[in-house]
């Protein structure tokens, strides 16, 4: 992207912030459970414009999965919702144990993650593959590795097709890759030379989002943007958390930053300025305390954004930004249980993400303003 230098722009930017506290206090939404495959338990992570949903569930008969320590887990399987009815995407490999879909642009074109777990030189190893639904069928996003089962993930597609992520390389290196198509190999970004990256969204102007680590030097994880002028830190520091979960096509950042270091982070927006560069807007999160935690997960073309606020005395509860005011999205719908986390958001307003129910089952929610 370059940075947006527009007066038209800039002043969506402002609106979003200075808007009449009073019209989103008339905020109010409908309540759907999407259902699951037949298990107790679903998540759902996207919706795109057309109501088309993508997350995962437990299914009713089940193979026994276990984790990399030998412990059972529960396994969870990719699907779409849509029309009322939700499609297991199934797995692209019978050593598969689970599956997530993460990302569904405009055209249905749906990217994911699988599980596996398996032995090398006799000791248990766990790993992940980015994934590509065509026609109804997971397919494994390409990669060049010479290493013993490394690992991928893919975390958003632009409405181009154009897919984010990371890989392992041979020197166990995280590094942030794009695919253009889903035939072609993982193209390697802005490798850095100390830095682990990983991208985890993208807009329709190709730019991406994501965070950098130092691995073993607990430093705290920095978030940056890539544009065509190559990468930046949304904030230059090595003591302050920064997470960057969601870019919209305005150049609007949705994620969180800690106030100090050592602090819970707190839900925060990018903002592009007229003048070049990014400007913070730390939102926080639903309580006062100072053990808060708060984060945006997605922002739509509108400004308006979802996420979560938790603390260890009231657990979490999911928030969405709405014209300048932050809302528990528990107070403007009727619910039974709680919303725990709002994932994404459309351009029509539309919110998924999890509930508890009254069984203590997490489940996966939309919303649709009333």
């Amino acid at each position: 992207m370059n940075y947006i230098k527009t007066m038209v722009r800039s002043v969506l930017s402002i609106s979003v912030l200075t808007a009449c506290l009073s019209q989103a206090s008339e905020l109010s939404y409908t309540f759907e459970d999407i259902g699951s495959l037949g298990g107790p338990q679903t998540a759902a992570f996207d919706i795109n414009n057309a109501g088309q949903i993508v997350g995962w569930s437990t299914r009713s008969k089940q193979k026994a999965c276990v984790k990399i320590s030998g412990d059972p887990m529960t396994c969870r399987f990719a699907f779409v919702y849509q029309a009322g009815m939700m499609t297991d995407l199934g797995s692209s490999h019978p050593d598969s144990i689970e599956s997530t879909a993460v990302a569904i642009n405009k055209h249905g074109d749906i990217v994911g993650n699988e599980h596996f777990i398996g032995n090398i030189n006799g000791m248990r190893h766990s790993s992940y593959h980015a994934f590509f639904v065509e026609q109804g069928h997971v397919v494994p996003l390409p990669f060049s590795s010479t290493k013993q089962s490394p690992s991928s993930q893919a975390f958003d597609i632009n409405d181009h097709g154009y897919i984010v992520g990371w890989i392992e390389n041979n020197d166990d290196k995280d590094v942030m890759v794009e695919w253009q198509n889903t035939y072609s190999d993982a193209q390697i970004k802005h490798e850095h030379k100390a830095f682990f990256r990983r991208a985890s969204a993208t807009n329709n102007l190709g730019d991406v989002v994501g965070m950098e680590y130092e691995r073993y030097s607990y430093k705290p994880n920095r978030a940056f943007i890539q544009t065509s002028k190559g990468v930046s830190l949304l904030l230059k520091s090595d003591s302050i958390w920064t997470e960057a979960n969601e870019i919209n096509d305005y150049g609007m950042i949705a994620g969180a930053q800690a106030p100090k270091a050592f602090r819970p982070s707190q839900a925060t927006i990018w903002y592009p300025s007229i003048t070049g560069g990014l400007a913070a807007h730390v939102v926080g999160g639903i309580g006062d305390s100072e053990r808060e935690l708060s984060a945006f997960k997605d922002i739509n073309k509108r400004g308006t954004a979802v996420g979560m606020s938790s603390n260890p005395d009231r657990g979490s509860l999911a928030i969405v930004y709405y014209k300048g005011e932050l809302i528990d999205l528990n107070t403007v719908t009727d619910v039974p249980g709680t919303l725990l986390e709002a994932t994404a958001i459309n351009d029509h307003g539309d919110i998924v993400g999890l509930y508890r129910d009254v069984n203590n089952h997490t489940r996966g929610f939309v919303l649709k303003q009333r």
